[in-house]
């Protein structure tokens, strides 16, 4: 994982200690950001190809909710002290994977997905709260992370991170649109 900037500014390191509450309340206020972004939209932008290559406004959020929900799978198997059986441990590539999900979720209607994407962060909290700040910021505590991050830095790369490229990714879209 590449140190990157957090969506508050602060640089993020793969180990960098992160401080449990301001954590969720980091996930709580990126969630929101995109979720006012969405909310803003006229109903039939949402739909529309375009708003990240091919893909539509709702197309993008089911990919997130996607990845999200692999994020809490990953952190209930961890909780159950097991090696994750997700995607993050294994070899598909991330292209290739995103094509898939697309490929099975892009018929599936916009109402349906941002219920799932409104509601999806309320359950990644559930579980970050399930985790002692030892356990959030251990880089040798999970085996199968290798040493090379910690969990807490996992939730980042695929939540925050995630969140703010999207973000940042639509709002240049609804810019770009007359």
């Amino acid at each position: 994982m590449k140190a990157g900037k957090s969506p508050y500014g602060q640089k993020h390191m793969p180990n960098q200690p992160v401080e449990k509450e301001q954590f969720i309340r980091a996930l709580k206020e990126s969630h929101q950001a995109l979720v006012d972004f969405v909310s803003e939209l006229p109903a039939e932008e949402r739909t529309l190809p375009g708003a990240a290559g091919d893909w539509s406004v709702k197309d993008v959020l089911a990919h997130m909710v996607l990845w999200e929900a692999e994020m809490i799978k990953t952190l209930f198997q961890a909780r159950q002290g097991g090696k994750p059986s997700t995607v993050f441990l294994k070899n598909i590539p991330v292209d290739d994977q995103n094509a898939l999900w697309y490929a099975q979720f892009k018929d599936r209607p916009f109402e349906r997905i941002w219920n799932d994407f409104t509601i999806i962060r309320d359950q990644t909290i559930r579980q970050v709260q399930e985790f002692s700040q030892n356990e959030l910021n251990n880089p040798h505590l999970y085996p199968w992370l290798k040493g090379k991050t910690t969990l807490a830095g996992l939730i980042h790369q695929v939540i925050l991170d995630h969140d703010q490229e999207h973000l940042r990714m639509l709002r240049a879209w609804k810019q770009s649109r007359p």
